[in-house]
């Protein structure tokens, strides 16, 4: 009896340290695709759009207050808590009104485009030609009037970075943000300033457009009019 009762201490003391060998490797795998991510994060740029008019929205986008705190600065504290170190923000109407209020803008960089009557493409321009000083590969492109995606959406998007353009897709339709190559970025700023995005996009290869399958349907959210904002605001706020 005391033989057997050995054996069987034997062989559970062996199962748990095989068990155990297999967590620490698991969590071993899982800190080296937290630092992958930490280290990708790190050298692409978040390109916020905020250079807007709002005429459907009633008020300022990026200044519609959630539990007391503004949009941009709920945007931007997003993105930082992912991990990434540029985040620019692209401002053209009510820029003083943002610069004013906003808590985190002061920390981040920002251009304000001079004519945004000109459009989002121009604004977008403005703010990449400030962006393309600092050192990064890939940026990641985000509306103030889009909904936030979710942390996995973005882990996704930027885990393959040899595409000119990486698009987010759920349920057989693309939405935001995107993912842009540096190298892309860089022929952007030599564009009219009438062009449009989608339609450079548009002239891409196929081969150099990664559409990135995810469970997130806020990649479809946009709230341009008050009722879509207030429709989003509940659901965040749910959460």
């Amino acid at each position: 009896m005391i033989i057997k009762t050995n054996y069987f201490n034997l062989n559970l003391i062996t199962i748990q340290s095989i068990i155990l060998i297999i967590l620490l490797h698991a969590l071993e795998n899982n800190h080296k695709i937290n630092s992958n991510m930490k280290s990708i994060n790190q050298n692409t740029a978040v390109i916020i759009l905020a250079g807007g008019k709002s005429q459907r929205a009633e008020t300022i986008k990026g200044l519609r207050l959630i539990n007391d705190e503004y949009w941009i600065d709920i945007q931007i504290c997003f993105f930082k808590k992912q991990g990434f170190k540029n985040i620019f923000v692209g401002l053209g109407y009510d820029n003083q009104e943002y610069i004013s209020k906003s808590k985190e803008l002061s920390s981040y960089k920002h251009a304000i485009n001079p004519k945004p009557q000109n459009g989002s493409f121009s604004t977008l321009q403005n703010t990449l030609i400030a962006a393309l000083k600092s050192d990064w590969n890939h940026s990641l492109l985000i509306h103030i009037d889009h909904a936030l995606p979710k942390a996995t959406t973005i882990e996704k998007l930027l885990e393959n970075n040899k595409y000119e353009v990486n698009k987010p897709n759920y349920n057989n339709k693309s939405g935001h943000p995107i993912v842009m190559s540096r190298a892309f970025c860089e022929t952007l700023i030599q564009k009219s300033n009438s062009a449009q995005l989608n339609t450079e996009i548009q002239k891409l290869r196929l081969e150099q457009i990664l559409w990135v399958e995810v469970d997130d349907k806020n990649i479809h959210s946009n709230f341009n009019t008050i009722e879509k904002w207030q429709a989003y605001k509940r659901e965040l706020t749910k959460s």
